[in-house]
């Protein structure tokens, strides 16, 4: 397949919807994108690095690029040390931001008819999820994409409509995203959005409002949809859900089935291997069908237990090599398999070899957790537990402290581990933090870990609204210069706490556009307790807090923050 000539075939039919129900022909789209390749052409670049949320601005340049052959770069995020380490080794830097660039402001055009692909060229470049702590970079040319995308279109059993408008919760920076997201609607001639869907609010307006929709999510997002927001309209337009990321829970997949009657086709792959296996788990009279659980190679893809049982992969749009992942399967007969877990997660503790599926495992058993990781800090080597309570757990952190907590789980952990393997720190979350790929990478959970991260005490977290109980530790680096004299949290910290806790807790958005009401009543002062509570108003786009004692008598400081839309419509 040829994605781009498969587009020429319908130029007069629309392929993105746009928020304000703007629509893009095909025909539009590849003006853009000749306009682009010249722009590439004539300033003689050979690398660049994309990053725009909206789906039209990247299709275009992204297709630009490819055909003035330049290769693409796709980071999953666009911070200063993101760019850093890539301004080294790219040219071009694509951005929702530049939307009134300069580098196609004089570009030439010409006839659409001459756009081409070099298929066997490499094009494309992603990054691994670095679950080692070093995200890799991956090479694939566009033939390896886009015939893994025509066999999908072809076999795959999900039966989704060809004239379905196909909504989406996932970046389609990282793999998933990328193919499900973006290029096999577009190449199956099926309508996407020119943004993805974060708040459960959007999701549920924009299925209400679209007959034959799927909707392309990830765990993160799925175990996270409120009940309580009236689902009635989008469950009778929505016809499927896909799911990958990360593994879907029962109560998520529970909860899925109940707001949609309808449970989600999940997809195993990796940026690696693209798409290996699928699954559909299905629940009748309340319990799920045992013989569903298991996963199903994707059409034309051998999958087989190599040497101690790893998972090997064999495809030809993988060249017909044998690649080895990193998961334990066992195969049934009739050619599908069951995951039986990692098999990269031993490490060694002064010379000892120790499981850290096995601490998970028996840290979870305890009676006190709902959720567990552990791994070894980049940095030291030494072991990090992060887990979240359930009601027993956090009634101990409540009442007792999160010494008593940690000094029960020591005591458990001990009755199966040597006291040297055990872990050096520890911290308990609302919840286990996820990157964009809705994944728990090392890097993303070492975060918590910081000095200027908030170990919350206690918390409440609903449908957009929370509660979140902190120290103001001697330790924090807001202190620190303010003031010598006598130490003060500066109003600027305040407001930091506000927005990166609601976007941790809440998935609020970063990017603020202005404050209002903004009030300072009462001082911080290292050692103080504090009560952050925090509701977002997803149509009007902002959060109101307030920073209270735990008591609520002493009201430090509250606001309303609204954020910058990331609505970056070109059309």
């Amino acid at each position: 397949m040829n994605l781009l000539e498969h587009l020429k075939g319908f130029p007069a039919k629309t392929v993105i919807v746009n928020d304000g129900n703007k629509l893009v022909t095909s025909e539009h789209l590849l003006s853009n994108v000749l306009t682009w390749k010249t722009a590439f052409e004539k300033n003689q670049y050979t690398h660049c690095a994309l990053f725009c949320e909206n789906r039209v601005r990247f299709t275009e340049a992204m297709f630009g690029a490819w055909c003035a052959g330049v290769r693409t770069i796709l980071p999953t995020d666009m911070t200063e040390f993101t760019r850093s380490q890539l301004a080294n080794s790219y040219t071009a830097f694509i951005f929702d931001e530049d939307a009134d660039s300069s580098l196609t402001a004089q570009a030439n055009k010409g006839s659409i008819q001459d756009l081409r692909l070099d298929m066997d060229h490499p094009l494309v470049e992603l990054f691994t999820s670095g679950s080692t702590g070093q995200p890799a970079r991956i090479v694939k040319t566009l033939k390896q994409i886009f015939e893994g995308i025509e066999r999908l279109d072809r076999n795959f059993p999900c039966p989704i409509d060809s004239q379905a408008t196909v909504y989406s919760t996932v970046s389609h920076q990282h793999i998933y995203g990328f193919l499900w997201a973006l290029l096999w609607p577009l190449a199956s001639g099926r309508r996407i959005s020119s943004t993805r869907l974060m708040f459960p609010e959007t999701i549920c307006d924009r299925l209400s409002k679209t007959p034959n929709s799927v909707l392309v999510s990830s765990p993160a997002h799925l175990r996270r949809l409120p009940q309580e927001l009236d689902w009635k309209e989008a469950k009778a337009n929505l016809s499927a859900i896909i799911s990958s990321g990360g593994p879907l829970d029962e109560d998520g997949l529970r909860l899925t089935d109940r707001i949609f009657n309808v449970t989600p086709y999940e997809i195993l792959g990796s940026t690696e291997l693209d798409g290996i296996a699928w699954r559909q788990r299905l629940i009748k009279d309340n319990e799920i069908v045992e013989n569903s659980t298991y996963w199903q190679a994707m059409p034309d893809t051998e999958v087989f237990a190599g040497p101690d049982n790893i998972i090997c992969v064999k495809s030809a749009r993988l060249g017909n090599d044998v690649i080895q992942g990193d998961d334990r399967i066992e195969c049934l007969a009739d050619g599908r398999f069951k995951l039986l877990g990692r098999v990269d997660r031993i490490v060694k503790i002064e010379e000892k070899r120790v499981s850290l599926n096995a601490m998970e495992t028996h840290a979870t058993d305890s009676g006190l957790l709902n959720q567990c990781k552990v791994f070894q800090i980049p940095e030291t080597h030494q072991l990090a537990l992060l887990a979240v309570p359930n009601n027993s757990g956090l009634n101990i952190l409540r009442t007792q402290g999160k010494l008593a907590l940690v000094r029960t789980l020591h005591k458990h952990l001990l009755q199966r581990f040597e006291p040297v393997m055990l872990p050096h720190r520890w911290r308990f979350e609302p919840m286990i933090p996820t990157d964009s790929r809705g994944k728990s990478s090392i890097a993303t959970m070492f975060q918590v870990f910081r000095p200027e991260h908030i170990q919350p005490t206690d918390w409440c977290i609903g449908h957009n609204e929370l509660m979140l109980r902190f120290s103001a530790t001697t330790s924090c680096p807001f202190f620190k210069g303010h003031f010598s004299e006598f130490q003060l949290m500066p109003g600027v910290a305040q407001l930091h706490w506000a927005v990166t806790l609601a976007n941790r807790y809440l998935n609020t958005p970063l990017q603020v556009a202005e404050v209002v009401q903004l009030k300072f009543s009462a001082i911080i002062t290292p050692k103080a307790e504090l009560c952050l509570t925090a509701q977002f108003n997803v149509p009007q786009n902002e959060l109101i807090f307030s920073l209270t004692s735990p008591d609520k008598k002493i009201k430090f400081s509250s606001g309303k923050i609204r954020f910058r839309t990331t609505d970056t419509t070109l059309y």
